[in-house]
């Protein structure tokens, strides 16, 4: 993809991934009467597609708002689950389970590819 650093491209499948994830669990809750669910885990999710679209040209602004939604989707989670967890279906629980260690994998791709965009030359 023109030359895109290879950790920009991993982090770009990860996000893409992961939003996809998002948005499906939010269509899922919506079709359990959660406009919430389709609100936040849509609007979540079709924002992190456009980010894993967007690395390849904004690298920075991409990465950064991808950086911020997997942290608040990890965050959301998280809470979710130490809060309610004995309370949840084994479904939820996997559901939660699984937005938390994808969202961590995406943090640390797109940590990664940050780290590994070229520094302008010191003047």
């Amino acid at each position: 993809m023109n030359g895109m650093p290879t950790m920009h491209l991993i982090a770009a499948g990860v996000t893409g991934l992961y939003g996809l994830i998002s948005l499906t669990g939010g269509v899922m809750g919506y079709a359990k009467g959660s406009l919430v669910s389709l609100l936040a885990g849509g609007g979540a999710g079709v924002l992190l597609v456009l980010c894993a679209l967007g690395i390849s040209r904004w690298p920075i602004p991409s990465l950064v708002v991808a950086l911020v939604v997997a942290l608040l989707l990890v965050g959301r989670f998280t809470h979710s689950l130490l809060t309610k967890g004995s309370e949840m279906t084994s479904v939820l629980h996997t559901i939660s389970l699984v937005m938390i260690i994808a969202g961590v994998a995406v943090l640390i791709c797109a940590a990664l590819a940050l780290m590994a965009q070229p520094r302008p030359p010191a003047s």
